[in-house]
Order: structure tokens, then sequence, then C-alpha cells
């Protein structure tokens, strides 16, 4: 009976730890929580841009920019950033431009 017991919380443990197409394990929620950090305080120590109106989520290795920047340049500068570090495969950009956002709202 203690082996039967015993072999099934090591099977439920097994399986909450790992990873499904749609969830991740704890160690992968472990290392894109790392990622985002990572991200974000690059973004927050660069002097070109203000990095207060740019979310950053990861998800499986793929982070996703978020938000609003003021020039091209800023945009570039996230991406950039967050490609080159440690852990990311992907960047997703949904980074717009103000002008942008404003010149539609006045029209």
């Amino acid at each position: 009976m203690k082996t039967l017991i015993l072999t099934s919380i090591l099977a439920l443990t097994l399986t909450s730890c790992s990873s499904t197409s749609t969830t991740e394990s704890t160690s992968e929620y472990v290392d894109n929580a790392a990622i985002t950090t990572k991200v974000k305080s690059k973004l927050v120590s660069n002097d070109i841009m203000s990095a207060s109106n740019i979310e950053v989520e990861s998800y499986k290795g793929t982070v996703i920019l978020a938000g609003f920047v003021k020039t091209e340049e800023e945009k570039e500068k996230a991406l950039d950033i967050a490609e080159k570090t440690k852990g990311v495969n992907e960047v997703k950009d949904a980074l717009f431009l103000r002008k942008d956002i404003e010149s539609k709202m006045s029209e």
C-alpha cells in the first residue's frame, strides 16, 4: 500500500512540473521570469528610451514587447536589447510609435 501511495505522489509531482503546449513547467516559469527581469532591467538602464511605457512578457523563451515609444530608434533599440538577452529565442514586436497613434486619433 505504501508503495502505491508513494508511486502516486511521485507521478503527480512529475506531471505537475511538466509543460504542455499551453502551459509552462515550474522551471520554464522561473526561466521566463528571469528573462523578463533581465530584459526589463536592460531597458530601464538604457539612456536612449523611456522604458516605463514598454511592457515585457516572456513565455517559453519568446519575449513580447508591447507599448509606446517616441521614436523608431527607441523601438529598434528595445527590440535589439531583447533579442540579445540570454535565453531569448524569439522577440515579438507590439510596439507603436506615439506619433502614429496621435495622428490616427486626430483624423
